[in-house]
Protein backbone atom coordinates (compact mmCIF):
# COMPACT_ATOMS: atom_id res chain seq x y z
CA UNK A 1 0.00 0.00 0.00
CA UNK A 2 1.32 3.45 -0.93
CA UNK A 3 2.29 5.78 1.93
CA UNK A 4 3.44 9.40 2.12
CA UNK A 5 7.14 10.04 2.65
CA UNK A 6 8.32 13.15 4.52
CA UNK A 7 10.01 14.45 1.35
CA UNK A 8 6.77 14.22 -0.68
CA UNK A 9 4.76 15.83 2.11
CA UNK A 10 7.29 18.67 2.39
CA UNK A 11 7.07 19.49 -1.31
CA UNK A 12 3.27 19.09 -1.77
CA UNK A 13 1.59 19.88 1.56
CA UNK A 14 4.30 21.72 3.48
CA UNK A 15 2.45 25.06 3.91
CA UNK A 16 -0.78 23.32 4.98
CA UNK A 17 1.00 21.21 7.57
CA UNK A 18 2.70 24.32 9.00
CA UNK A 19 -0.71 26.08 9.26
CA UNK A 20 -2.30 23.08 11.03
CA UNK A 21 0.53 22.99 13.55
CA UNK A 22 0.13 26.74 14.12
CA UNK A 23 -3.61 26.11 14.73
CA UNK A 24 -2.69 23.68 17.53
CA UNK A 25 -3.29 20.31 15.84
CA UNK A 26 -1.21 17.38 17.07
CA UNK A 27 0.96 15.21 14.83
CA UNK A 28 -1.68 12.44 14.86
CA UNK A 29 -4.47 14.88 13.97
CA UNK A 30 -2.45 16.29 11.06
CA UNK A 31 -1.79 12.71 9.85
CA UNK A 32 -5.56 11.97 9.83
CA UNK A 33 -6.28 15.20 7.89
CA UNK A 34 -3.72 14.28 5.22
CA UNK A 35 -5.05 10.71 4.92
CA UNK A 36 -8.70 11.84 4.63
CA UNK A 37 -7.97 14.54 2.04
CA UNK A 38 -5.58 12.61 -0.18
CA UNK A 39 -6.65 9.02 0.35
CA UNK A 40 -2.98 8.10 0.96
CA UNK A 41 -2.04 6.95 4.43
CA UNK A 42 0.57 8.55 6.68
CA UNK A 43 1.26 8.52 10.42
CA UNK A 44 2.29 10.90 13.15
CA UNK A 45 5.99 9.89 12.91
CA UNK A 46 6.12 10.91 9.27
CA UNK A 47 4.41 14.22 10.12
CA UNK A 48 6.93 14.82 12.90
CA UNK A 49 9.85 14.13 10.57
CA UNK A 50 8.32 16.43 7.97
CA UNK A 51 8.01 19.31 10.47
CA UNK A 52 11.59 18.77 11.78
CA UNK A 53 13.00 18.97 8.25
CA UNK A 54 11.06 22.12 7.43
CA UNK A 55 12.19 23.75 10.70
CA UNK A 56 15.83 22.86 9.99
CA UNK A 57 15.70 24.27 6.48
CA UNK A 58 14.16 27.43 7.86
CA UNK A 59 16.97 27.78 10.47
CA UNK A 60 19.84 27.44 7.99
CA UNK A 61 18.32 29.78 5.46
CA UNK A 62 20.91 32.51 5.04
CA UNK A 63 19.89 35.98 6.17
CA UNK A 64 19.48 38.59 3.48
CA UNK A 65 22.64 40.49 2.65
CA UNK A 66 22.84 44.09 3.73
CA UNK A 67 24.71 46.64 1.66
CA UNK A 68 28.30 47.13 2.95
CA UNK A 69 30.43 50.19 2.46
CA UNK A 70 34.12 49.23 2.62
CA UNK A 71 35.49 52.69 1.94
CA UNK A 72 37.86 53.83 4.75
CA UNK A 73 36.64 56.44 7.14
CA UNK A 74 39.34 59.05 7.60
CA UNK A 75 39.07 61.70 10.24
CA UNK A 76 41.75 64.17 9.28
CA UNK A 77 41.23 66.10 12.47
CA UNK A 78 42.25 63.00 14.48
CA UNK A 79 45.21 61.91 12.31
CA UNK A 80 48.83 63.05 12.83
CA UNK A 81 49.95 65.41 10.11
CA UNK A 82 52.59 64.02 7.77
CA UNK A 83 55.05 66.77 8.73
CA UNK A 84 54.74 65.85 12.43
CA UNK A 85 54.99 62.12 11.62
CA UNK A 86 58.23 62.64 9.66
CA UNK A 87 59.71 64.78 12.43
CA UNK A 88 58.88 62.15 15.04
CA UNK A 89 60.37 59.32 12.97
CA UNK A 90 63.57 61.34 12.42
CA UNK A 91 63.86 61.85 16.17
CA UNK A 92 63.33 58.11 16.79
CA UNK A 93 66.01 57.31 14.20
CA UNK A 94 68.55 59.67 15.78
CA UNK A 95 67.83 58.13 19.17
CA UNK A 96 68.39 54.62 17.78
CA UNK A 97 71.70 55.65 16.19
CA UNK A 98 72.77 57.22 19.49
CA UNK A 99 72.03 53.98 21.35
CA UNK A 100 74.16 52.01 18.88
CA UNK A 101 77.06 54.45 19.13
CA UNK A 102 76.88 54.55 22.93
CA UNK A 103 77.55 50.81 23.11
CA UNK A 104 81.23 51.64 22.67
CA UNK A 105 82.36 53.17 25.93
CA UNK A 106 85.34 55.50 25.69
CA UNK A 107 87.69 55.17 28.66
CA UNK A 108 90.41 57.83 28.91
CA UNK A 109 93.60 56.49 30.48
CA UNK A 110 97.10 57.70 31.21
CA UNK A 111 99.89 56.13 29.19
CA UNK A 112 101.21 54.28 32.23
CA UNK A 113 101.09 50.46 32.05
CA UNK A 114 97.97 49.02 33.63
CA UNK A 115 96.46 45.60 34.17
CA UNK A 116 93.11 43.98 33.40
CA UNK A 117 92.27 41.22 35.89
CA UNK A 118 90.03 38.91 33.86
CA UNK A 119 87.80 36.91 36.21
CA UNK A 120 86.15 33.73 34.99
CA UNK A 121 82.77 32.31 36.02
CA UNK A 122 82.72 32.72 39.80
CA UNK A 123 79.66 30.68 40.88
CA UNK A 124 80.31 32.18 44.29
CA UNK A 125 77.48 30.30 46.02
CA UNK A 126 78.41 26.87 44.64
CA UNK A 127 80.01 24.35 47.03
CA UNK A 128 82.53 23.54 44.28
CA UNK A 129 83.74 27.15 44.02
CA UNK A 130 87.42 27.70 44.95
CA UNK A 131 86.43 30.57 47.23
CA UNK A 132 89.76 30.40 49.04
CA UNK A 133 91.61 31.16 45.80
CA UNK A 134 89.11 33.86 44.81
CA UNK A 135 89.41 35.54 48.21
CA UNK A 136 93.22 35.61 48.06
CA UNK A 137 93.22 36.99 44.52
CA UNK A 138 90.65 39.66 45.38
CA UNK A 139 92.83 40.86 48.26
CA UNK A 140 95.93 40.92 46.05
CA UNK A 141 94.20 42.91 43.28
CA UNK A 142 92.60 45.33 45.74
CA UNK A 143 96.01 46.12 47.20
CA UNK A 144 97.70 46.55 43.80
CA UNK A 145 98.03 49.78 41.84
CA UNK A 146 96.79 50.21 38.28
CA UNK A 147 94.64 47.05 38.07
CA UNK A 148 91.07 47.05 36.75
CA UNK A 149 88.73 44.09 37.23
CA UNK A 150 86.71 42.46 34.45
CA UNK A 151 84.05 39.85 35.23
CA UNK A 152 82.68 37.64 32.44
CA UNK A 153 79.53 36.64 34.37
CA UNK A 154 77.89 33.67 36.08
CA UNK A 155 78.40 35.17 39.53
CA UNK A 156 75.91 32.73 41.12
CA UNK A 157 74.12 29.49 40.24
CA UNK A 158 70.57 30.89 40.34
CA UNK A 159 69.06 27.46 39.89
CA UNK A 160 65.59 27.59 38.30
CA UNK A 161 62.90 25.12 37.30
CA UNK A 162 61.75 21.96 39.03
CA UNK A 163 64.85 19.95 38.07
CA UNK A 164 67.62 22.49 38.71
CA UNK A 165 66.07 24.02 41.84
CA UNK A 166 66.67 20.72 43.61
CA UNK A 167 70.39 21.51 43.47
CA UNK A 168 69.85 24.22 46.10
CA UNK A 169 69.43 21.41 48.63
CA UNK A 170 73.01 20.31 47.87
CA UNK A 171 74.68 23.68 48.42
CA UNK A 172 75.29 25.10 51.90
CA UNK A 173 74.99 28.71 50.74
CA UNK A 174 71.41 29.98 50.55
CA UNK A 175 70.12 32.22 47.78
CA UNK A 176 70.10 35.31 50.02
CA UNK A 177 73.66 34.57 51.20
CA UNK A 178 74.71 34.28 47.55
CA UNK A 179 73.50 37.84 46.91
CA UNK A 180 75.47 39.08 49.93
CA UNK A 181 78.63 37.47 48.58
CA UNK A 182 78.08 39.03 45.14
CA UNK A 183 77.62 42.46 46.73
CA UNK A 184 80.87 41.96 48.64
CA UNK A 185 82.71 40.96 45.46
CA UNK A 186 81.42 43.76 43.22
CA UNK A 187 80.87 46.57 45.73
CA UNK A 188 82.90 46.10 48.91
CA UNK A 189 85.97 44.01 48.04
CA UNK A 190 88.14 46.99 47.07
CA UNK A 191 88.52 45.88 43.43
CA UNK A 192 88.09 48.64 40.85
CA UNK A 193 85.77 46.93 38.37
CA UNK A 194 86.04 48.27 34.85
CA UNK A 195 83.50 45.90 33.27
CA UNK A 196 80.90 43.43 34.58
CA UNK A 197 78.87 41.14 32.30
CA UNK A 198 75.94 38.86 33.11
CA UNK A 199 76.22 35.18 32.27
CA UNK A 200 73.48 32.74 31.38
CA UNK A 201 73.10 31.75 35.06
CA UNK A 202 72.79 35.43 36.02
CA UNK A 203 70.05 35.90 33.43
CA UNK A 204 68.03 33.27 35.31
CA UNK A 205 67.79 35.74 38.20
CA UNK A 206 65.80 38.22 36.12
CA UNK A 207 62.35 38.40 37.69
CA UNK A 208 58.96 37.97 36.03
CA UNK A 209 58.76 41.73 35.67
CA UNK A 210 62.05 41.84 33.77
CA UNK A 211 64.02 43.36 36.67
CA UNK A 212 67.79 42.92 36.30
CA UNK A 213 69.09 42.76 39.88
CA UNK A 214 72.70 42.90 38.70
CA UNK A 215 71.98 46.26 37.07
CA UNK A 216 70.92 47.56 40.50
CA UNK A 217 73.98 46.12 42.27
CA UNK A 218 76.43 47.51 39.72
CA UNK A 219 75.20 51.07 40.29
CA UNK A 220 77.96 51.01 42.94
CA UNK A 221 80.86 53.48 42.41
CA UNK A 222 83.20 50.47 42.32
CA UNK A 223 81.77 49.36 38.93
CA UNK A 224 82.31 51.56 35.89
CA UNK A 225 80.42 49.69 33.19
CA UNK A 226 77.80 46.92 33.24
CA UNK A 227 75.83 45.19 30.51
CA UNK A 228 73.74 42.04 30.21
CA UNK A 229 75.49 40.77 27.09
CA UNK A 230 78.49 42.70 25.80
CA UNK A 231 80.76 45.61 26.66
CA UNK A 232 82.96 47.27 24.07
CA UNK A 233 85.47 49.64 25.66
CA UNK A 234 87.87 51.83 23.72
CA UNK A 235 90.94 52.98 25.63
CA UNK A 236 92.15 56.42 24.63
CA UNK A 237 95.55 57.39 26.07
CA UNK A 238 96.59 60.86 27.14
CA UNK A 239 99.99 60.88 25.43
CA UNK A 240 98.45 60.26 22.02
CA UNK A 241 99.40 56.58 21.84
CA UNK A 242 97.31 54.39 19.55
CA UNK A 243 93.92 53.63 21.13
CA UNK A 244 92.85 50.03 21.63
CA UNK A 245 89.47 48.30 21.80
CA UNK A 246 88.57 45.66 24.35
CA UNK A 247 85.40 43.52 24.05
CA UNK A 248 84.07 41.24 26.78
CA UNK A 249 81.18 38.80 26.46
CA UNK A 250 80.09 35.81 28.47
CA UNK A 251 80.71 33.84 25.29
CA UNK A 252 81.45 34.38 21.61
CA UNK A 253 79.82 32.40 18.82
CA UNK A 254 81.87 29.54 17.41
CA UNK A 255 83.35 26.29 18.75
CA UNK A 256 86.36 24.18 17.85
CA UNK A 257 87.65 21.00 19.45
CA UNK A 258 91.16 22.27 18.78
CA UNK A 259 90.92 25.65 20.48
CA UNK A 260 88.90 26.87 23.49
CA UNK A 261 89.21 30.46 22.22
CA UNK A 262 87.94 29.82 18.69
CA UNK A 263 84.89 32.08 19.09
CA UNK A 264 86.90 35.07 20.33
CA UNK A 265 89.57 34.56 17.65
CA UNK A 266 86.84 34.50 15.01
CA UNK A 267 85.49 37.79 16.38
CA UNK A 268 88.91 39.49 16.12
CA UNK A 269 89.21 38.41 12.48
CA UNK A 270 85.75 39.61 11.51
CA UNK A 271 86.00 42.86 13.46
CA UNK A 272 89.41 44.46 12.86
CA UNK A 273 88.77 47.06 15.59
CA UNK A 274 89.01 44.46 18.39
CA UNK A 275 92.42 44.24 20.05
CA UNK A 276 91.36 42.01 22.94
CA UNK A 277 88.35 39.65 23.09
CA UNK A 278 87.52 38.04 26.47
CA UNK A 279 84.95 35.36 27.37
CA UNK A 280 84.20 32.62 29.90
CA UNK A 281 81.18 30.26 30.07
CA UNK A 282 82.68 26.90 29.04
CA UNK A 283 84.89 26.44 32.15
CA UNK A 284 88.05 26.05 30.11
CA UNK A 285 90.89 28.45 29.45
CA UNK A 286 93.36 29.49 26.81
CA UNK A 287 94.69 32.34 24.70
CA UNK A 288 95.42 33.02 21.07
CA UNK A 289 97.29 35.86 19.40
CA UNK A 290 98.26 36.46 15.80
CA UNK A 291 99.45 39.25 13.57
CA UNK A 292 96.75 40.53 11.28
CA UNK A 293 98.05 40.49 7.71
CA UNK A 294 97.95 43.85 6.02
CA UNK A 295 97.21 45.79 9.22
CA UNK A 296 100.26 47.53 10.64
CA UNK A 297 101.22 46.58 14.22
CA UNK A 298 97.88 44.83 14.85
CA UNK A 299 98.27 41.65 16.92
CA UNK A 300 94.79 41.01 18.39
CA UNK A 301 94.38 38.53 21.24
CA UNK A 302 91.48 36.35 22.37
CA UNK A 303 91.30 34.91 25.88
CA UNK A 304 88.91 32.54 27.65
CA UNK A 305 89.10 32.27 31.44
CA UNK A 306 88.07 29.10 33.20
CA UNK A 307 86.43 30.34 36.40
CA UNK A 308 86.45 29.05 39.96
CA UNK A 309 83.96 26.16 39.87
CA UNK A 310 86.12 23.05 40.26
CA UNK A 311 83.79 20.41 41.70
CA UNK A 312 81.25 20.28 38.86
CA UNK A 313 78.76 17.39 38.85
CA UNK A 314 77.48 18.36 35.39
CA UNK A 315 81.00 18.21 33.94
CA UNK A 316 81.52 14.75 35.47
CA UNK A 317 78.18 13.56 34.11
CA UNK A 318 78.99 14.71 30.56
CA UNK A 319 82.64 13.73 30.69
CA UNK A 320 84.00 17.26 30.21
CA UNK A 321 87.64 17.91 31.00
CA UNK A 322 88.07 19.78 34.28
CA UNK A 323 91.28 21.82 34.36
CA UNK A 324 93.28 22.94 37.37
CA UNK A 325 94.39 26.38 36.19
CA UNK A 326 93.10 29.42 34.34
CA UNK A 327 90.58 30.67 36.93
CA UNK A 328 91.60 34.22 36.03
CA UNK A 329 94.51 35.99 34.40
CA UNK A 330 96.16 39.39 34.31
CA UNK A 331 96.59 41.16 30.99
CA UNK A 332 99.25 43.86 31.28
CA UNK A 333 98.83 46.64 28.72
CA UNK A 334 101.66 49.01 27.85
CA UNK A 335 100.17 51.85 25.77
CA UNK A 336 103.62 53.05 24.71
CA UNK A 337 104.47 49.73 23.03
CA UNK A 338 103.24 48.30 19.74
CA UNK A 339 102.91 44.90 18.18
CA UNK A 340 102.87 41.81 20.39
CA UNK A 341 104.66 43.66 23.20
CA UNK A 342 101.67 45.85 23.90
CA UNK A 343 99.84 43.10 25.82
CA UNK A 344 101.42 40.60 28.20
CA UNK A 345 99.34 37.77 29.70
CA UNK A 346 100.14 36.36 33.14
CA UNK A 347 98.19 33.30 34.26
CA UNK A 348 100.06 33.45 37.58
CA UNK A 349 98.46 36.49 39.25
CA UNK A 350 101.24 37.16 41.79
CA UNK A 351 103.90 37.10 39.08
CA UNK A 352 101.78 39.30 36.84
CA UNK A 353 101.29 41.88 39.59
CA UNK A 354 105.06 41.96 40.18
CA UNK A 355 105.72 42.50 36.46
CA UNK A 356 103.11 45.27 36.35
CA UNK A 357 104.63 47.06 39.35
CA UNK A 358 108.07 46.91 37.76
CA UNK A 359 106.72 48.31 34.48
CA UNK A 360 104.88 51.14 36.23
CA UNK A 361 107.99 51.97 38.26
CA UNK A 362 110.03 52.14 35.06
CA UNK A 363 107.40 54.38 33.49
CA UNK A 364 107.50 56.74 36.47
CA UNK A 365 111.27 56.92 36.25
CA UNK A 366 111.04 57.81 32.55
CA UNK A 367 108.54 60.54 33.38
CA UNK A 368 110.88 61.93 36.03
CA UNK A 369 113.80 61.98 33.61
CA UNK A 370 111.71 63.91 31.06
CA UNK A 371 110.90 66.55 33.69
Amino acid sequence: MKRWTFRDLTSTHGPEIMKWRAAGLSHAQIAREITERTGVKTNRWTIRRTLDEMDREKMIEPPPLEPFDDSPVIREDLEEKIEDLIARRLQDSRRAVGRIQSRTRVCRMSSAPFGLWLVGDVHIDDPGCRFDLLHDQVQAVAAAEGVLGVSVGDHQNHWIGARLSKLYSKQPTTASEGWKLVEWLLCDSGVDWLAVISGNHDHWATGAGGVDHYFKITRSPSVRYYDEHELRIRFVFEDGDDPMTFVVRHDFRGRSQYSPVHGGTRATLWDPDIDLAVAGHTHEWGEHRRELPGVRDRCPMSIRVRGYKHDDAFAREKGFHSGRFGQSCLVIIDPTSSGPGRMTVAWDLDRGLAILEAMRSEYRDRDTDRI
